[in-house]
C-alpha cells in the first residue's frame, strides 16, 4: 500500500515544486468515496481520482467529464489559485493552500482517509461525511516533529519506496516480483491503483471460482456417499428374486389374503417369515419381487456408473482447488508480458492480403491490420478452438493464436498475443490495457454490422503492457 507518510511526503514535494501556482479548475464526486480533483498550470493539466475504500486510500491518474449526476464539492476553492502545499515529514496528508483564504487537506489515512476543507486552520466542511470526527479537524494538530516508523504494508501488491530514487510496484504473495518501475512518485501512485485494482478483480475471480469449486465437490462428496451407502444396502441385502422362489415354492401353503407367512427357505434349510400383500394372489406377490429385483440390478448399473463419475468429478475439482489455491495471490494478468517469450521470433512471409503472420515457439499469431482484414480473418481463417485477442472497449487489431490441435497454450504466449493486440489499438501509448481473450467460437457477426464489427459472448480479460517492439 502506499498510504505510507515517506511516499506521500514526496508526493507533497512534487506538487510543491510543480503544481504551487495552478488553478483547481473541477471538483467533483460521482459516489460517496470517491472525488475527483482537476488542476491547471500554464496550459498543463493534471487529473487526481481519490477513492476511499475499506482497503485504503487509492490516488489515480484519470480523467472524467463532468456529468449531471455528479455533485460539486468545494466550490469555494473551485478556480481558485494554490498559494502554496504543505506536506510532512511524519504525516500522511497533503494541505492545498489558496489565495481566497481557504485550503483542501487531503488525508490518506486508509480506510479512514479524507479530503477536508479548512478556513484558517479549522474544518469547515468534510466529503466523507460519515466521519464526523473530521468535522473537529485542526490543521495545527499535526505533530511534524513525532517519529513515525512506516507501517507494515499487509497487501500483497505493495509500492516500495528505494534509496536510489525509484518507486517499483510489486508482487509479494510468494518470492518478490516487480511489475512497475518508475522515479515519479505521482506516476507510480497511479500505476500502484491501477495495478492493485486489477490485481483484486483476478483475485475475486479466483477466489469466487474456488469457493465454486469447494461448494461443488462439498455437493458431489454427499451424493457419493448417498451413492455408496444405497449400492452398499443393496449389495448386503436379500436378493429378491429368491424370496420370489421361496413363495413360488410354498405357494399351495398361502392362503389368499394372507399378510405375512413363515416358509421354509430351501436356499438355508430354515423358516424365515415373508410379508404379502393380501389384496393380490401369492403368484403376484413373487411377480412384483422378481420385477424389483430387475429394477434393482439396472438401480446397481446406475450406483456404480454415477460413483465412478462423481470420483473423478471430485479428483477434477480437487486439481481445480489446487491450482486456484496455488494461483490465488498471481499477478501474472496484471504484470507486464512474460519475459521468458524467446527472442527468437520469427516474422512469417505474409501469404495473406492485409494479414500479419507471426511464430513465436513454433505458434503462429495472426493479427489484421483493417477493418477488412479483421473482418476476413475473424469470420473466415480462424477455426472455432483459435484463441482470439482484441483490446477492450477501444477499436483495434483482431489477433489470434492458431491452435488447430486444441491444446494448452503456454501463459506466455498467450500474454505476448495479448500485448500486440494493446499494442495494435488506439490504447497503444497506454501502460496497462485490458484486453479481451476468448476462444473464436465466441466471436459473432452481428446481423447488419460493418465489417470487423463483432459481438462476443463469453471472454476473459488480459491486463498487459503494449508489445511495440514488433
Amino acid at each position: 500500500m502506499f498510504n505510507q507518510w515517506p511516499v506521500i511526503n514526496d508526493l507533497g514535494k512534487w506538487m510543491d515544486a510543480n503544481w504551487t501556482g495552478a488553478y483547481l479548475t473541477t471538483c467533483f464526486s460521482r459516489s460517496k468515496e470517491t472525488i475527483y480533483l482537476y488542476l491547471e498550470k500554464d496550459k498543463k493539466e493534471i487529473h487526481f481520482k481519490l477513492e476511499f475504500l475499506n482497503e485504503g486510500t487509492f490516488l489515480l491518474n484519470e480523467i472524467s467529464n463532468f456529468k449531471k449526476t455528479d455533485l460539486v464539492q468545494f466550490p469555494e476553492v473551485i478556480n481558485q489559485q494554490i498559494s502554496s502545499v504543505d506536506y510532512f515529514e511524519n504525516e500522511r496528508s497533503i494541505v492545498l493552500h489558496f489565495f481566497n483564504g481557504y485550503a483542501l487537506w487531503i488525508r490518506f489515512y486508509g480506510s479512514m482517509g479524507n479530503v477536508i476543507l479548512l478556513q484558517q486552520g479549522a474544518a469547515v466542511k468534510i466529503f466523507r461525511s460519515h466521519l464526523h470526527n473530521d468535522m473537529l479537524a485542526n490543521i495545527s494538530q499535526i505533530d511534524s516533529t513525532k517519529n513515525i516508523v512506516p507501517k507494515v504494508n499487509p497487501f500483497i501488491i505493495k509500492l516500495a519506496r528505494h534509496q536510489n530514487g525509484l518507486y517499483q510496484v510489486e508482487n509479494h504473495a510468494h518470492q518478490i516480483q516487480v511489475l512497475y518501475t518508475t522515479n515519479q512518485v505521482y506516476d507510480a501512485l497511479d500505476n500502484f491503483s491501477k495495478l492493485y485494482f486489477r490485481y483484486k478483480h483476478t483475485y475475486n475471480k479466483n477466489y469466487n471460482e474456488l469457493q465454486k469449486c469447494i461448494q461443488k465437490e462439498k455437493t458431489l462428496s454427499k451424493n457419493l456417499q448417498k451413492y455408496q451407502q444405497r449400492l452398499s444396502d443393496i449389495v448386503n441385502s436379500r436378493p429378491l428374486d429368491e424370496i420370489a422362489h421361496i413363495i413360488i415354492a410354498n405357494i399351495n401353503e398361502i392362503s389368499p389374503g394372507t399378510e405375512e407367512k413363515v416358509l421354509l427357505d430351501f436356499y438355508t434349510n430354515t423358516d424365515i417369515f415373508v410379508k404379502l400383500n393380501p389384496k393380490i394372489s401369492p403368484q403376484q406377490n413373487a411377480e412384483i419381487l422378481f420385477r424389483k429385483q430387475k429394477n434393482r440390478k439396472i438401480e446397481v448399473g446406475f450406483l456404480e456408473q454415477s460413483i465412478a463419475k462423481s470420483t473423478s468429478e471430485i479428483k477434477h475439482l480437487q486439481k481445480q482447488e489446487h491450482f486456484l489455491q496455488e494461483h490465488l495471490y498471481d499477478t501474472s494478468s496484471v504484470s507486464k508480458s512474460d519475459k521468458t517469450v524467446s527472442k527468437k521470433i520469427e516474422i512469417v512471409q505474409q501469404k495473406l492480403t492485409g494479414i500479419r503472420q507471426i511464430k513465436i515457439e513454433g505458434y503462429e499469431i495472426w493479427m489484421g491490420k483493417n477493418s477488412e482484414s479483421n473482418d476476413k480473418l475473424t469470420h473466415q481463417l480462424a477455426h472455432k478452438n483459435d484463441l482470439w485477442f482484441h483490446a477492450f472497449g477501444v477499436s483495434g487489431s483482431h489477433v489470434i493464436i492458431r491452435n488447430s490441435n486444441n491444446q494448452p497454450i503456454p501463459q506466455h504466449i498467450i500474454h505476448k498475443a495479448a500485448a500486440l493486440a494493446a499494442a495494435n489499438s488506439k490504447s497503444k501509448h497506454s501502460n496497462i490495457v485490458p484486453v479481451i481473450k476468448t476462444l473464436k467460437k465466441f466471436v459473432q457477426r452481428p446481423r447488419g454490422a460493418h465489417p470487423g464489427q463483432v459481438s462476443v459472448q463469453r471472454y476473459d480479460i488480459i491486463d498487459v503492457q503494449p508489445d511495440n517492439e514488433l
